[in-house]
């Protein structure tokens, strides 16, 4: 027998009157729920038998006699029956001692603690309890019909097949542009916009609980993210008989989050450019995202949970899994092996999915821990950071506690565990831990930049001409080497028109130096006609000087690149469309070229390099002289290696040319439309000594960097004390 029946057998435990019991159709076993926890337990025909004889006139040894004879041909009867009212008792089932009872109160105010510390950001505050009515809604039985379903399932698979068509043509849209929510007061919109999408989640539940007849136990306010939102608690609709309706009203939010999702697309696809478009698309976001992330997640207590407990058929999905869990941790310590009969499904997996959930539940909390902690410091929240990290930490090491005080008691069970495995167990659990953080590794990240020549020199047309002849197209040039011939009537018109007035005025001043002898209003004319003779000088001279900017020459020896910019046609011109990739190609005479459109580089060698821009965060990874890997957008599959030569030492204020417009790279406008970058960035500058004869001057690249080796506990030194609270 038992411990609890050796120690309780004077006492006579029976059940809680307030439980409520459910048979399902379609299942073979009766689904027993806890009003007060909300939590759900499945319970076979005899163990109904046993709830039922648990009615305070039966010790526990009375009970087993009494289930002798009721199943005389089930095996090991004793154990079975002390497990059963021992997880009962454990689960606050049973009327028990008033320290069971206040222990029962302790579990439930630690899990509630326990549950903060895993979703900080998710935190409920009840506000009211509607009535339990449950009056059918019409509008639910138009949205939740198949034919409204399916109607809607066509405009969304057009819609989405419309979004990835103009994505795919202009990837930098607002969908890219979503980052300029968060600058300036317009935060706040978008934390209106993340409010309203899970309000509209939640209403989802409610109007598919009113459809199917089943009342709203709870409404109250829903901080998350510190975002107050609304929600509704739905949980009667386990009083459902139907599983498929079951599962209907759980992906009812998503539902709901969806429809908004396509309004939001078709508002995005109609509307021009702007704050609105630009909401919508975060709203579109936010919609799907969120459903994939959060509500479809089984491993939190959302709807992908519920969903898939009821399609798993296992209700209370993460308690049983957890305990399939800790039976076979404990076998493996030398304790029993884990009864298929004691869970709804089979041991193994249910102990997979809660081993699965709980590595991703870790990962989940250090992931939204970190970025609490680069959201609040920055802005001058280091105490509130500091709080949320300290107490989150304090529930995770009072889960172990917990879980170690667990183990510790099964020493002295009724099968107890050696105590030569757990100290083996604690050894690994304290050896394992101070390996990972002491044990050096390399961190790779990757930066967005482009490609250029060493010591390289723009190339440019001064104003706007026409191509009269090409001379060089590319190759080692000389020193004052014409390149290039350019047209411009303008310019040609105003220069002779210009010398043609100044060989006047040169003629009219020597009239009047000669007149300035006998005539005395000539003494007074000549100095006039000299300044404006000067004037006119000074304006031959500026065209002059745009004529011969007309042709283009090599300022020094070097490397002619030409430049990938397509020349344009005029109306006049015999052509229609442009020949040949650049400027430079001979085939392009009489084309138009615009001012200040590049026509080439002039480079010292052959000698490539590649300009990144590396964030302030990973500045301290690198250092001149590490390698790195640069992939080009056009031959991503051809890996080069580089070498960092040059570390900017102050950041940048705005974007690059060359990166303008990338949808790699988060940026913003300011109020002149120029682009600035959202976190401080640094230029970093990489040679590379392979040649690269299909690459071009400008060309987008993918910079790999690989840290050195370094601690874990070393990088979370560095960037604490980066990161001041105190600054």
């Amino acid at each position: 027998m038992s411990a609890f029946l050796r120690l309780d057998d004077a006492a006579k435990p029976s059940f809680r009157r307030d439980l409520q019991w459910l048979r399902y159709t379609d299942q073979r076993y009766w689904i027993l729920c806890d009003p007060i926890t909300g939590n759900f337990f499945q319970v076979t025909e005899q163990e109904r038998w046993v709830a039922n004889q648990l009615n305070g006139q039966h010790t526990p040894t009375q009970l087993l006699k009494s289930l002798r004879e009721q199943f005389p041909l089930k095996q090991h009867l004793e154990s079975w029956l002390a497990l059963l009212i021992g997880r009962w008792a454990s689960s606050g089932l049973l009327i028990a001692a008033p320290q069971n009872q206040r222990s029962r109160k302790g579990k439930s105010l630690i899990a509630r603690c326990l549950a903060l510390g895993v979703a900080p950001l998710s935190i409920r505050i009840p506000l009211l309890r509607p009535s339990n009515r449950a009056d059918r809604l019409t509008i639910g039985s138009l949205l939740f019909s198949s034919r409204f379903v399916f109607i809607w399932g066509i405009i969304a698979l057009a819609v989405l097949f419309q979004v990835v068509l103009t994505l795919l043509e202009q990837p930098s849209m607002s969908l890219t542009k979503i980052d300029q929510l968060l600058h300036g007061d317009l935060w706040i919109y978008l934390l209106t916009a993340l409010a309203t999408v899970k309000s509209f989640h939640e209403l989802g539940h409610f109007v598919a609980s009113r459809t199917w007849g089943v009342g709203c136990r709870e409404i109250g306010i829903l901080l998350l993210c510190f975002t107050p939102c609304l929600y509704c608690d739905v949980t009667d609709s386990w009083k459902l008989t139907s599983r498929w309706r079951r599962i209907a009203i759980s992906a009812a939010g998503v539902y709901f989050e969806l429809l908004l999702a396509t309004v939001a697309a078709i508002l995005w696809l109609m509307l021009p450019q702007g704050f609105v478009r630009t909401l919508s698309a975060s709203i579109m976001v936010t919609c799907t995202i969120s459903t994939l992330v959060i509500n479809f997640n089984p491993f939190f207590r959302y709807d992908g949970y519920y969903i898939l407990s009821d399609l798993w058929g296992v209700p209370n999905l993460m308690q049983q899994a957890s305990r399939s869990l800790w039976a076979y941790a404990t076998w493996g310590l030398g304790g029993i092996k884990p009864v298929p009969a004691h869970f709804s499904a089979r041991p193994g997996p249910l102990a997979i999915f809660a081993l699965i959930g709980s590595l991703y539940r870790l990962v989940f909390l250090f992931s939204l821990l970190w970025m609490i902690w680069f959201l609040l410091v920055p802005i001058g929240l280091g105490p509130l950071a500091v709080l949320i990290l300290s107490s989150s930490l304090g529930l995770a090491a009072l889960s172990l506690v917990k879980s170690g005080e667990k183990l510790m008691n099964r020493i002295h069970g009724s099968t107890p565990i050696p105590l030569a495995r757990i100290a083996i167990l604690a050894a690994i659990m304290v050896v394992l831990p101070g390996f990972l953080l002491c044990y050096p590794f390399r961190i790779s990240f990757q930066t967005r930049g482009w490609a250029s020549y060493a010591d390289t020199q723009p190339l440019y047309a001064t104003l706007d001409s026409a191509i009269q002849q090409v001379l060089r197209h590319g190759g080692s040039v000389d020193a004052e080497t014409t390149i290039l011939e350019l047209n411009a009537f303008e310019v040609e018109k105003n220069l002779q028109a210009t010398e043609h007035q100044v060989a006047e005025l040169e003629a009219k001043s020597r009239l009047l130096q000669v007149a300035t002898v006998d005539d005395s209003q000539a003494v007074y004319a000549a100095p006039l006609a000299e300044a404006v003779l000067a004037e006119y000088r000074q304006k031959l001279a500026i065209l002059k000087a745009e004529a011969n900017g007309l042709h283009l020459r090599s300022p020094r020896a070097g490397w002619l690149i030409p430049s990938s910019d397509h020349p344009s046609f005029g109306l006049a011109s015999p052509r229609l469309a442009p020949v040949g990739d650049s400027f430079l190609d001979p085939r392009n005479l009489g084309a138009f070229v615009p001012r200040g459109a590049i026509l080439g580089w002039l480079a010292s060698s052959q000698q490539w390099t590649f300009e990144t821009l590396v964030p302030e965060t990973d500045l301290g990874q690198i250092a001149i002289g590490d390698a790195a890997l640069a992939r080009l957008d056009a031959s991503p599959f051809h890996p080069i290696p580089a070498q960092v030569i040059r570390i900017a030492k102050a950041p940048i204020e705005r974007i690059p040319v060359s990166l303008s417009n990338d949808p790699f790279v988060a940026a913003t406008y300011d109020a002149q439309g120029k682009l600035l970058i959202d976190m401080p960035h640094y230029l970093v500058t990489l040679q590379t000594k392979l040649e690269l004869p299909d690459a071009s001057p400008g060309n987008r690249c993918f910079v790999r960097f690989q840290s050195a080796p370094e601690s874990l506990l070393r990088r979370a030194i560095k960037t604490i004390s980066r990161w001041s609270v105190f600054r």
